[in-house]
């Protein structure tokens, strides 16, 4: 016996034409697996091929496949189901913790501090850590005041084509003010099952990449040797560069 599984038609040019006929497909849907269980439920010797657990399979097999075969349609409609929601059902539990610490040293030479401060937060999204660090030296003749922030998250840390992307961030951010100037510098570093990337002072072009089996980097030291396609390239003899024919094994 064949199974016909109805898709939703959504074809209107307004995105409230849209929304109406969501809503009029998910009401049809609603109705549908409510029968089907009902069938499921007067017949408890039905054997899981029966036709409701049938219907009710296929249509979610259907959909499943669906939304896998066609990102675009499946984030458009994502879209346009939270921009226009009338109810927002939104429940998340966090728990947060913080601590900090505080050290003073004090002798005829001068004062050293440094105070230390870390705040955590988890939520079903992953954990973030948020530490910061503070250190003065104070005497006569010199004063210098360091401040370190850095942020680490593990877990959801960003979407790619409506996926969500799993991995861990590392974000650092340091200054230094002292009475010959100052100075700050900032990096960055992203570890995802697709790769890792590193940046510098400039947050969003990175100066390293590791992807599959691609790396691309800015600038590239190399103290002793390369091995490049049939040929090693020795940086170190004679003062000079000396490409190396490999043997074949």
């Amino acid at each position: 016996m064949s199974t016909n599984i109805m898709y939703p038609n959504i074809d209107s040019k307004s995105e409230s034409g849209q929304l109406v006929q969501i809503r009029s497909y998910l009401h049809q849907l609603v109705e549908q697996l409510n029968f089907a269980l009902g069938n499921v439920d007067s017949q408890p010797s039905q054997s899981m091929s029966g036709v409701g657990l049938r219907n009710v399979s296929s249509a979610v097999i259907g959909s499943a496949n669906t939304a896998q075969q066609d990102t675009s349609k499946f984030n458009s409609i994502k879209g346009l189901i939270i921009k226009n929601a009338e109810i927002v059902d939104a429940l998340y539990q966090e728990v947060t913790d913080r601590l900090s610490g505080k050290y003073v040293a004090q002798s005829e030479f001068g004062e050293y501090k440094q105070e230390t401060d870390a705040a955590f937060r988890k939520t079903s999204l992953g954990l973030e850590i948020v530490l910061s660090e503070n250190q003065s030296v104070e005497s006569v003749e010199y004063s210098v005041l360091r401040s370190s922030n850095a942020w680490i998250k593990t877990g959801k840390i960003g979407e790619e084509n409506g996926w969500p992307v799993y991995g861990m961030e590392i974000w650092q951010y340091g200054t230094q003010v002292s009475d010959d100037g100052s100075y700050s510098e900032e990096r960055c570093a992203r570890y995802t099952s697709g790769g890792v990337e590193l940046y510098g002072e400039d947050s969003d072009n990175p100066v390293a990449r590791i992807i599959g089996d691609t790396i691309e980097i800015t600038h590239a030291y190399i103290k002793k040797s390369l091995k490049l396609g049939g040929y090693l390239i020795d940086v170190e003899r004679f003062n000079g560069i000396l490409f190396k024919p490999l043997k074949e094994e």
